[in-house]
C-alpha cells in the first residue's frame, strides 16, 4: 500500500515539475490567437461603418469612429476618383494614409466631415500586405506562434494601403506591433451604393 501511495506522490511531483518547466516562449506559442468570424465592413457610405478595430473586430461608423480613434487599424472604402459614383475600386488604407488627395473631388463625409479623419487628433499607422497562404492554412492557425510563423514567411514590402480582391489572404502590422491576418469572402457594391460592404475573417495576436 505504501508502495503504490509512494508511487502515485511521485507521478504527480514529475507532472507538476514538467509544467513548472515549460519555458515563456512555450507558453507563449501555446496561446490562441483571437478570432473574429464573418465580420460585416461597410464602405463609405454604408451606415454600418468603413472603420474596422482588427484588435477587437470591431466595425465603426464615422461618429464611433470618431470618438475611439486609439483603436482604428483600417479603413474599407470605394475609390471614386477612379469611375466616380459606380467605382468599384475597392481600398483598404490606414489611418496615417494619405486619403485627402482621393477624396477631395467628392467631399468624402468620412474624410471631411466634422468627424471625419482629417479632424482625428490619433491616426494609427497599419502595415498592410498580402500573404502567400490557401484558406486552408488560414483555417488551421490557432496560436501565436502558427501566425507569427505565416506571417513571416512572406517577405514582400509592406505599404499603408492595399486593394482587397475576394479570396486574398492578407496580413496586417498595427502601430503598437501586433499581428493580424484576414481572409476577404465578399465584397458588393460600389461607390455610391449605401450598402457596399465586405464578409471577412479575422486572426490577431491578442
Amino acid at each position: 500500500m505504501k508502495t503504490n501511495i509512494l508511487s502515485i506522490l511521485l507521478l504527480v511531483i514529475a507532472i507538476i515539475s514538467l509544467s513548472c518547466s515549460k519555458s515563456d516562449d512555450d507558453i507563449i506559442e501555446e496561446i490562441e490567437v483571437l478570432s473574429f468570424s464573418n465580420v460585416e465592413l461597410g464602405s463609405q457610405n454604408n451606415p454600418t461603418g468603413c472603420f474596422l478595430g482588427l484588435r477587437n473586430g470591431t466595425v465603426y461608423s464615422t461618429g464611433t469612429a470618431f470618438e475611439n480613434q486609439s483603436q482604428i487599424d483600417l479603413v474599407f472604402w470605394y475609390n471614386r476618383d477612379v469611375g466616380g459614383a459606380g467605382s468599384t475600386a475597392t481600398w483598404f488604407t490606414s489611418p496615417a494614409g494619405t486619403m485627402s488627395y482621393y477624396g477631395t473631388y467628392h467631399q468624402e463625409d468620412f474624410i471631411f466631415s466634422t468627424q471625419g479623419l482629417n479632424n482625428w487628433q490619433t491616426l494609427n499607422n497599419t502595415e498592410i500586405g498580402h500573404l502567400e497562404i490557401t484558406s486552408a492554412q488560414f483555417d488551421a492557425i490557432q496560436t501565436v506562434n502558427q501566425l507569427t510563423t505565416s506571417f513571416n514567411s512572406d517577405q514582400r514590402i509592406f505599404g499603408n494601403s492595399i486593394l482587397p480582391k475576394v479570396n486574398d489572404i492578407l496580413r496586417f502590422r498595427a502601430h503598437n506591433g501586433k499581428l493580424a491576418i484576414m481572409r476577404v469572402k465578399s465584397i458588393t457594391g460600389n461607390a455610391g451604393s449605401i450598402n457596399g460592404k465586405m464578409l471577412i475573417d479575422i486572426k490577431v495576436i491578442p
